[in-house]
């Protein structure tokens, strides 16, 4: 639930509007764990 939660932060302070919130995760991040999940992403993330 921690991205759900940030998501609600950045909504609630303004910083993204919930249409954002939306479009970041079915064309960014949702597609790229529902690939490979978190973990995975992160193995290959890093340096």
């Amino acid at each position: 639930y921690a991205i759900l939660n940030e998501a609600w932060r950045l909504v609630n302070d303004g910083v993204l509007s919930v249409k954002d919130i939306d479009t970041v995760m079915t064309e960014g991040l949702g597609m790229r764990y529902a690939f490979l999940g978190a973990f995975e992403a992160a193995h290959l993330n890093a340096e």
